[in-house]
């Protein structure tokens, strides 16, 4: 499949979009946005938006994936400016989850996945070309 490449679904309600190795971008895309959430006080709370089936469960349909993670991207914001007024009304704290060493470690590992999908990626070039060279 092409890079570059957006669709709509059958039902014509979702954007679906073609990246080369899809369902490998979109693994590499959730641990990446998982590892950033990870620096924040609450960060469990943020990787719901990410491992919740309607987003996560992206194999049948690995198109989907981007435009059902900004579903809940969308969601989790309304979450998240909700919570602060709540914890403001009530004087409660947050537990504070944050450890400097998990998202470096997380990054670190990412780092080393991201490599071996652009080598993947710039074989399939490399046989198929880039898009647009079928000129």
């Amino acid at each position: 499949m092409r890079n570059g490449y957006a669709s709509l679904s059958a039902d014509k309600k979702k954007i679906v979009l073609r990246i080369s190795l899809q369902k490998k971008w979109n693994d590499l895309y959730s641990t990446w946005n998982m590892a950033f959430v990870s620096q924040f006080k609450t960060w469990p709370f943020f990787l719901v938006k990410l491992l919740v089936p309607s987003v996560f469960d992206y194999t049948d349909h690995p198109g989907e994936y981007i435009y059902r993670r900004a579903l809940a991207l969308y969601t989790h914001i309304h979450y998240v400016f909700l919570g602060k007024k709540h914890y403001e009304k009530t004087g409660e704290e947050n537990i504070n989850w944050r450890l400097k060493e998990i998202p470096d470690l997380w990054g670190r590992v990412n780092r080393s996945s991201s490599k071996d999908y652009q080598d993947r990626v710039n074989k399939i070039k490399a046989f198929w070309g880039e898009p647009g060279d079928e000129d």
